[in-house]
């Protein structure tokens, strides 16, 4: 159970840590003094600054018991002599009594979780049978951290990159990162990040915020890292409090664009959070994939390996689990964990004897073990269960980034702030430098040993400093001539003072004793400031460090903040945020592609694009107009499409959920040909053409279409199916179904596309799906489906817009409608090499087919109609050198 140390002791222990085995035993500089009563501390401190003429650059710190005269002195020990400033001040007769500041010894914590008594891998009793202290050491690592927030207050977030999870778990759903700035299930991207209704992450293979489904592999690998610890219930993580994003993306992705994109989820949150100083985003401090592939080369995945760079830059650490094959991957190879990135943590597996399990090693590329034989966590339905593998021994090193970034270190927690990419670098450091030493992990490890929790938070306290900076520095409430300045301290610091001037000046306004938030007046408008704090501490007094920026308001810049609220066929409403110094706006805009831009004047924050273009693109920008005359430079370039597109454009069409390129890896639709429009592309998933453009179609025509399959090699059979919205009503329904190829194969189908002359004239869309042997549909996709779907927009025309066809023969078919047989006579005024009948259901599938070489002129004829054929309406195209046509027949009961 928790052991906490007396509240006499909290201050001594607050910026250090207690230090388990090692020869120091007090905080260097720091006495603690209890005078005796009556004596005015102030003027005590003044009779010490002097040991042997030696300065002591005495402190008097805070006082820790105003009831027993208690006090923290701080001195200069490098000065002077530690042990003879103490016989000083004991020597004192105004001092009751003196003693160092002691270093106590770290008491174990462990959590109240009724299965964490079986989960040997944080705490090894030899309960499993295997060696006791072969574990994480957890017991003292808790009681310097337990994840949750930093000492700036900043929540911990860790993305977990798998398959799905159960968020729903009991040890799980209360640490599920939530997005505050998103609204769940409304359809809306709320806080603009790219992503709609991602409120607990992103699932990178659907396309969506559905992160729950096939949740076997990331509901486990999760609870090792993060599942609630000390709550009384089921099992602890490692990080008892972090908050857990998900990705799903990497655990069975079939491609590697999917990789990158959930790679690029967290990367965006975390960049989003530094670039608003904490408004936006998510503090993400570290990824997690156990997941990859065996035995390839890093340098045939230079993108992947490089996105490892680039989630450093912004303060990210990667975690990864090699291999569960026994290969060198510094031979053999292995992604991600031979990537070789400063900002990549590779982890093997260990038993509970502390032995090498099965797996991957690589002196260069696997950095330190972990235990993954047997481990205890959660699993999907509110259960537990064990585990083995990397997989699990990796989220191991990913929740104790978490304990690292939560411990009581505020010189992280700035550096985090300032160069997150050095701090990410100096926790990947201490953890491989913490590690416990194993025999079977040395010389072909990077550390030669397993993670060891404990040690690496305590190397971190002691890097920490006995004066750590203050953090959260920041400029808020800027206006004209006024800006607050705030920030956070800590238990070392005793005082804090704040210089600034214009950038340029030479001369520093200096505030001394500065307490956080001042407001600094009598600035100069839209004018540069640069300033700096001094930290004071008990044993030390900092130099003014960081050199922070702001720019008061006032400056005759472009308008932020641009909306487009209001846009109809002609006009379109723009807004802006105000600019102060702006006198008046002016947009201007013009069809993208063109040369000539129109100009309007605004006099408020809002303007009009007028006598617009229906469908068109536009660009358009804003500028401001302040006094004198003065000009901003023109907002960044936005575009936007006039309505009036119709149909296509405009209406919700279901949108093929769940379907990506991975589903097309095997098959995809190659080339689609209808009429006199032709597209070729390449394995999509869901390929979106609605910006070509499509096919025009008259209402109660005919028109070919052919549709060809795309294979990596070996072919497979492949069923087609084309919707057209012929109501424009926005539902893709049964009745417009205009191709159905009837059976599946493998080779292009040949059909007809039969526009009814109900069909609602104006721009609509058309859907055709390619799906493995079966049917498939135009919205539900399973998850079984491998195939494609393309969209495109075709123009319906009305029935009199019907053009004349190339080719026209003398033909007519009798009796029409028939019941048994009909008759085919055409009549050839010249000679025709060949000739090619099609038959075509109303649904477009090519019945049968006739091909006549070498026609004489004259009259030609054939005989349709067999007893198998099914009453309906059939369709018979003609095709010639010269052309086609097409001619309608009803065969009857």
């Amino acid at each position: 159970m928790s052991r906490r140390l007396p509240i006499i002791f909290l201050f001594s222990i607050l910026s250090f840590a207690s230090l388990h085995g090692q020869q120091l035993t007090h905080v260097q500089g720091e006495l603690l003094v209890q005078l005796k009563k009556g004596v005015a501390a102030d003027r005590w401190v003044e009779t010490h600054t002097l040991l042997k003429s030696q300065s002591t650059r005495i402190r008097m710190g805070p006082c820790l018991s105003e009831e027993l005269d208690l006090w923290k002195v701080g001195f200069d020990w490098t000065k002077v002599d530690e042990n003879a400033f103490l016989r000083q001040v004991r020597q004192d007769p105004q001092v009751k009594a003196a003693q160092f500041n002691h270093l106590l010894q770290l008491r174990s914590r462990l959590p109240n979780d009724p299965s964490f008594p079986s989960q040997w891998h944080l705490f090894n009793t030899g309960q499993s049978g295997g060696a006791p202290g072969a574990d994480l050491k957890m017991d003292l690592a808790w009681d310097i951290s337990t994840g949750g927030t930093t000492p700036g207050k900043d929540t911990i977030v860790i993305c977990m990159i798998d398959n799905g999870l159960d968020t729903a778990h009991q040890d799980i759903q209360p640490n599920l990162w939530v997005n505050a700035r998103e609204i769940p299930n409304n359809g809306v991207d709320d806080d603009n990040n790219g992503y709609i209704d991602d409120v607990h992450g992103w699932n990178t293979i659907r396309d969506n915020s559905q992160i729950s489904e096939v949740n076997t592999h990331g509901t486990p690998v999760t609870g090792i890292a993060g599942a609630r610890g000390n709550n009384g219930i089921g099992v602890s993580g490692v990080a008892w409090n972090v908050k857990l994003m998900h990705v799903v993306g990497g655990y069975g992705a079939v491609s590697e664009d999917r990789i990158i994109q959930a790679y690029l989820y967290p990367y965006r949150q975390r960049k989003r959070y530094n670039e608003s100083a904490g408004q936006e985003g998510a503090f993400v401090v570290a990824t997690n994939a156990s997941w990859g592939l065996d035995r390839v080369k890093p340098a045939e995945y230079p993108i992947w390996c490089a996105f490892y760079d680039s989630l450093g830059q912004v303060g990210i650490l990667n975690v990864a689990a090699t291999g569960n094959t026994n290969i060198d991957v510094d031979k053999e190879g292995d992604m991600p964990t031979s990537c070789g990135s400063d900002f990549l943590i590779s982890v093997n597996s260990l038993d509970h004897n502390g032995a090498k399990a099965p797996g991957g090693y690589g002196l260069n590329s696997v950095d330190l073990g972990a235990f993954g034989e047997n481990v205890l966590s959660t699993i999907p339905g509110n259960s537990y269960g064990l585990e083995q593998g990397t997989s699990f021994a990796a989220p191991q090193v990913t929740g104790a980034i978490a304990l690292m970034y939560a411990a009581n270190c505020p010189t992280l927690n700035v550096l985090a702030a300032l160069e997150p990419d050095k701090a990410a670098k100096w926790v990947k450091e201490l953890l491989l430098k913490g590690v416990s030493s194993r025999s079977s992990l040395q010389g072909i490890t990077v550390s030669g040993g397993s993670l060891n929790v404990y040690n690496s938070l305590r190397l971190l306290l002691e890097g920490c400093g006995a004066c750590p900076p203050a953090s959260k520095v920041s400029a808020t409430e800027i206006k004209q001539t006024s800006a607050k300045i705030s920030w956070l301290l800590n238990d070392s610091i005793t005082g804090i003072d704040l210089r600034w001037r214009a950038v340029g000046s030479a001369t520093w306004n200096v505030l001394s004793n500065a307490i956080s938030p001042i407001s600094l007046s009598n600035l100069s408008a839209c004018t540069d400031y640069e300033y700096q704090l001094q930290v004071r501490c008990f044993s030390d007094t900092l130099d003014y460090g960081t050199l922070f920026t702001f720019r008061t308001d006032g400056c005759c810049v472009p308008p932020t903040g641009i909306k487009t609220p209001f846009i109809s066929d002609k006009d379109v409403l723009v807004v802006w945020d105000y600019v102060t110094a702006a006198t008046s706006y002016a947009i201007r805009y013009r069809a993208k592609g063109t040369e000539n831009w129109t100009t309007e004047e605004a006099f408020s924050n809002s303007g009009g694009m007028r006598k617009l273009t229906a469908c068109t693109m536009y660009e358009y920008q804003v500028r401001s107009t302040c006094p004198g005359g003065t000009v901003s430079d023109w907002s960044p370039l936005a575009t936007l499409r006039t309505r009036g597109c119709g149909a296509c454009l405009e209406l919700s069409y279901c949108k093929p959920v769940g379907v990506d390129s991975s589903d097309a890896a095997q098959e995809w639709i190659a080339g689609v040909k209808i009429h006199n429009f032709s597209n070729s592309s390449g394995r999509n998933g869901y390929g979106d053409f609605t910006g070509l453009n499509g096919p025009t179609l008259a209402a109660g025509n005919i028109y070919p279409i052919t549709l060809t399959p795309g294979f990596p090699g070996f072919t497979s059979q492949e069923y087609w199916l084309v919707w057209i919205d012929l109501n424009q009503d926005g539902v893709f329904s049964s009745q417009e179904v205009v191709f159905d190829s009837g059976s599946a194969s493998r080779d292009s189908v040949l059909g007809v596309v039969n526009i009814p002359p109900t069909a609602k004239p104006g721009p609509t869309r058309m859907r055709i799906v390619m799906r493995f042997k079966q049917p498939g549909s135009a919205c539900s996709f399973s998850s079984d489906f491998f195939g494609e779907i393309e969209d495109y927009c075709v123009a319906i025309s009305p029935v009199n817009g019907t053009q004349e066809p190339e080719w026209r023969a003398e033909a007519r078919i009798f009796p029409n409608p028939f019941q048994g047989q009909a008759r085919l006579e055409v009549f050839l005024p010249k000679a025709e090499p060949w000739l090619l009948l099609d038959l075509f259901t109303a649904q477009g599938r090519l019945v049968t087919q006739w091909r006549r070489e070498q026609l004489p002129s004259g009259t030609f004829e054939a005989d349709l109609g067999q007893p198998d054929w099914p009453a309906g309406v059939y369709f018979l195209r003609l095709r010639s050198e010269k052309g086609a046509q097409t001619l309608k027949l009803v065969k009857q009961e």
